[in-house]
C-alpha cells in the first residue's frame, strides 16, 4: 500500500508543515530546527520527522514535520526555529503546496519521495 502524502488528509490529530532544505541535505535538520529555540516553547508532546521530501517545479526542496493538531506551542517552536535558520515554512492547502500567498504549486507538479 502506498503511503499518503503528509498533509493531504484532513486530521484534527496531526498538523503538517514542510521546511525548506537549503543545502540539499535533510540530515540533522529536524533536530537543528527544534533545538534552535531555547528554552523549548512546548511543555509536552512532540514532533515527528515524517520522512517525506518534496521537490518543487522551481527545484526548491522541503521536508515534512508533523505535530499534535491544535498545539500552538509546537507550531511556534518549529516556525520560530525555521525562521531563525532563514528557512521557509510551507503547508499543503487543498490541492496546492503553499509557500506563501505569492508562491503555490499544484501537488501534481511536485515530486514527493519517502526516505
Amino acid at each position: 500500500m502506498a503511503r499518503k502524502i503528509p498533509g493531504t488528509i484532513d486530521s484534527e490529530l496531526r498538523e503538517y508543515c514542510y521546511i525548506q532544505v537549503l543545502n540539499n541535505s535533510v540530515t540533522g535538520l529536524f533536530f537543528s530546527i527544534l533545538k534552535k529555540v531555547h528554552p523549548p516553547i512546548p511543555k509536552k508532546g512532540g514532533a515527528i520527522e515524517e520522512k517525506c521530501v518534496v521537490l518543487l517545479p522551481n527545484k526548491d526542496k522541503y521536508f515534512c514535520i508533523s505535530y499534535k493538531g491544535g498545539d500552538v506551542a509546537w507550531k511556534e517552536q518549529i516556525e520560530t526555529g525555521a525562521s531563525l535558520m532563514n528557512l521557509k515554512v510551507a503547508r499543503i492547502i487543498g490541492g496546492s503546496f503553499v509557500v506563501c500567498e505569492e508562491e503555490a504549486y499544484s501537488l501534481d507538479c511536485c515530486v514527493f519521495n519517502f526516505y
